[in-house]
């Protein structure tokens, strides 16, 4: 008969939030990041695999890991290319860290950009084997950032695997690089007669070299992503000593920080909307207490619910389910709907203004038109401010129509009604 499955059903009231409106809004609205910029080498993905390289892990891989360690934190990273780095496209004041994630062929020109980078403030953290190869995957005699973490290499050698103490951490069987060895640079840890966390102080920033892969350690914790908790915890410590922190927390009924949940934001001027979504197949609902940074006015988009202002709120994470939330700094008024008459006779084109009061940004307003067959379409508000068309057709029904106006964030309505007069022609033969 043409119904859907239960399963598109589900899906269809699932995501209707999202043809509500969200949609639209999201589109104008800027999605932010927690000041974590990742290289993505088009040469690298080709050079990892050269020589020694694949012992090491696969390129793809190792960048997912990092993905998921650093979503499994809360937090949320833009990539760069090589390509931005050599055309000027990077705005290094933005970020606070910059990951060369297996970034083995590095050119001349991204090399200074990087070292840029560095000596005006940000921290670059790097794995295994940086820059040893040139933007067209040619061998170089030397690392183009060697100097940059204070190290020199001897041969290449393949990965040897080993067990790894760091400060607060161990790591068990992960591939380490035994060709390394310190010039200026200093190390934070060693196995045997190789240095395996390397930093270095240049201009107003750090270099940090990661000696290993982390991503492939065998460990026996595991958050609900599928990340080794103790990789997620380490990056986590990393980032926290260069100034990047989660600015959402999220904690279980007994205050533990939630695991493998994404926090995804984005904004529209005085509006954030956030997103929690937790990528796993199966289980059942999670109750989980958001913190906010500071006291705003919250709004469940998925519940139809209003928390008043607060800094804290409790809520449902669905599997693979995404729960949108609106964080306003002044709370949302009732829309109102303004019309030009209160009689209009048929054929007329009735253009009524929408507004929702004191709205720091985007809103999207349901708005429907209940006669005989019925009218609805979203509009976009901004700032609060819209115009809808409402025709009336020549063969319209005459009687009292009502336009109804719902808030998609607040879900607050209004209604107002105007009247379709008979045609000054009715009756006549």
């Amino acid at each position: 008969d043409l119904s859907p499955w239960p399963a598109v059903d589900d899906i269809l009231r699932d995501t209707q939030m999202v043809r509500d409106g969200l949609g639209d809004v999201l589109l104008q609205s800027s999605m932010l990041d927690d000041g974590v910029a990742m290289l993505y080498s088009y040469p690298s993905t080709f050079a990892h695999k050269l020589g020694d390289g694949g012992t090491f892990g696969g390129y793809e891989a190792v960048h997912s890991a990092t993905h998921r360690a650093l979503r499994d934190k809360g937090l949320q990273f833009r990539y760069v290319t090589d390509r931005m780095l050599r055309l000027g496209e990077f705005d290094g004041r933005r970020y606070q860290v910059l990951l060369l994630t297996r970034a083995e062929a590095i050119g001349d020109r991204e090399a200074e950009v990087i070292r840029q980078f560095v000596a005006d403030g940000g921290t670059v953290i790097a794995d295994v084997r940086p820059g040893i190869y040139d933007d067209h995957c040619k061998l170089r005699a030397a690392g183009v950032l060697d100097d940059l973490f204070g190290i020199k290499r001897t041969a290449s050698t393949p990965a040897t695997r080993a067990d790894i103490e760091l400060p607060g951490t161990r790591l068990a069987g992960v591939p380490v690089d035994s060709s390394v060895s310190l010039t200026d640079g200093a190390a934070a840890a060693m196995v045997g007669e190789t240095p395996v966390l390397i930093s270095k102080q240049t201009g107003k920033g750090r270099a940090l070299l990661l000696n290993f892969v982390p991503a492939t350690a065998a460990t026996s914790g595991k958050s609900a992503s599928g990340v080794a908790d103790v990789q997620a915890n380490f990056l986590g410590r990393l980032l926290e000593q260069a100034g990047v922190k989660p600015l959402i927390s999220l904690a279980d009924a007994t205050g533990k920080p939630v695991r493998g949940v994404e926090v995804v934001r984005w904004r529209d001027r005085g509006i954030q909307i956030v997103a929690l979504f937790r990528e796993a197949a199966g289980g059942s609902p999670e109750t989980v207490t958001v913190g906010l940074p500071g006291a705003r006015y919250v709004y469940d988009l998925r519940n139809h619910k209003a928390f008043g202002r607060t800094q804290t709120f409790t809520t449902s994470v669905l599997p693979c389910r995404a729960s949108f939330f609106a964080l306003c700094g002044t709370q949302i008024q009732t829309p109102e709907v303004r019309l030009p008459s209160s009689a209009v006779e048929p054929g007329t084109l009735v253009k009524a203004g929408v507004t929702v009061p004191g709205a720091e940004g985007f809103h999207a307003v349901r708005i429907r038109v209940k006669a005989a067959g019925g009218d609805a379409r979203t509009v976009l508000a901004d700032r609060g401010n819209a115009t809808v068309q409402i025709p009336i057709a020549y063969n319209d029904p005459a009687g009292v129509y009502e336009v109804s106006a719902v808030d998609l964030f607040s879900n607050q309505a209004t209604v107002t009604r105007f009247t379709v007069q008979e045609p000054a022609d009715a009756g006549r033969p």
